[in-house]
């Protein structure tokens, strides 16, 4: 197969970026911006898990695929960034973040992620799918289609699933799923996926659950159960643990649409999988650290979130409508070190991932840090680190 024509159409055909890789580099991709290239960092992530079918929610808050093309994992495709939501602010500056790209490419880069396609994480397993039986001219089995952690999660986890408190039942039963209930709460709630698709199998194995009737066929029964489910877990877990409301209210009305045009018990199982690993992925990434205030998380996660602007302690105190002396003092309480030195800290952080995973000249990197100059940047690198930046990238790099 020519890969690089099956990249062409692919991205024609669903205005997703994707890029082929072989021999340890990028051979051509379609649908990146030219101040934006395929992550070698995000596909070293992908790549490696063990599976020919890979997804991941990344630094970016994007989704990406990677799809094995070989048994070897010398060629693949890198499939994304896919966004799921409305794109807004934070979107933007994770992004930015994420790959280095510097302040005046804003607009840009806001349009580039606008025209972008607006897929569900459900539909974007389907669309890596596709791409796998176009290649292989075989249906990928369902442990390929998702990122377990656990090797011993096998194909007929969606199957034995189905049999507990997600599969429509006919019969009256005896209502048992609330201890059930509770459990997954937990576990999503506290953004562990692992723990989520181990409990999901061994409960299912030794003690399946019964579901009152509610629906009038068991297709209907399996929706119903659904809505009501991720409902829970919006309402429940996510919004508790710190997912955006907004958000997460968006994430709830895409499932229950979704939901509703599936036709058989089957997809809609599949679809409250990847509902629940969804929802737990995205806690993950944003949950609070213990024993933090919600005045200083949001001082962290504002800091974090524009390391490549010329932030000062009043951008950050205006961020959380409070004045500058409350702010300083209950971060210096509760963390043990003052705002400003976060902010030197997290700008030095970031020249560190920048050091390591990129190219990028000592300049640009000061430059895009907003350090008033090259000079001043090495210098503060130095203080924090303990060497100069090029001897961290030598280090970093071998």
């Amino acid at each position: 197969m020519n890969y690089n024509d099956f990249c062409q159409l692919f991205y024609a055909a669903h205005n997703i970026p994707i890029a082929y890789f072989k021999d340890s580099q990028f051979i051509s991709f379609c649908g990146y911006p030219d101040y934006f290239s395929p992550s070698i960092q995000i596909f070293d992530q992908l790549s490696a898990s063990n599976k020919i079918i890979t997804t991941s929610l990344a630094d970016d808050n994007c989704y990406y695929g990677l799809v094995q093309l070989n048994a070897g994992k010398d060629t693949s495709l890198l499939i994304g960034p896919v966004i799921s939501s409305m794109l807004n602010e934070e979107i933007i500056h994770s992004f930015m973040r994420a790959h280095s790209i510097p302040s005046g490419k804003k607009n840009k880069l806001a349009d580039d992620l606008n025209r972008l396609a607006r897929v569900s994480y459900h539909q974007f397993t389907n669309i890596l799918s596709m791409a796998f039986f176009t290649i292989h001219r075989k249906k990928p089995a369902l442990e390929d289609l998702y990122s377990i952690a656990n090797p011993n999660l096998k194909k007929d986890i969606a199957k034995k699933v189905s049999h507990s408190s997600y599969e429509a039942r006919e019969e009256q039963n005896i209502h048992g799923t609330y201890v059930l209930e509770q459990q997954i709460l937990s576990y999503v709630k506290s953004g562990n996926v692992a723990q989520l698709e181990n409990f999901l199998l061994q409960h299912v194995k030794n003690q399946p659950l019964s579901e009152g009737t509610v629906g009038d066929s068991p297709l209907r029964q399996a929706k119903n159960i659904f809505l009501g489910q991720v409902a829970t877990i919006g309402k429940f877990a996510a919004i508790p643990a710190g997912l955006d409301i907004e958000l997460t209210y968006q994430l709830i009305d895409q499932y229950s649409l979704e939901c509703e045009r599936l036709q058989t018990i089957f997809d809609i199982t599949s679809l409250q999988y990847n509902m629940l690993v969804d929802f737990t992925k995205r806690i993950s990434e944003k949950m609070t650290p213990s024993g933090l205030s919600k005045d200083v998380y949001s001082c962290i996660q504002f800091v974090n979130g524009h390391v490549n602007e010329n932030i000062s302690v009043d951008d950050v105190s205006n961020h959380i409508h409070r004045s500058r002396s409350y702010t300083l003092s209950h971060f210096k309480e509760e963390l043990g070190f003052n705002l400003g030195e976060y902010i030197t800290h997290a700008k030095i952080q970031e020249a560190k991932s920048l050091l390591t995973f990129t190219d990028k000249s000592l300049s640009e990197i000061s430059n895009y840090l907003c350090f008033s100059s090259q000079s001043y940047f090495q210098n503060v690198f130095k203080k924090i680190a303990g060497e100069t930046p090029l001897s961290y990238r030598k280090k970093t790099q071998k």
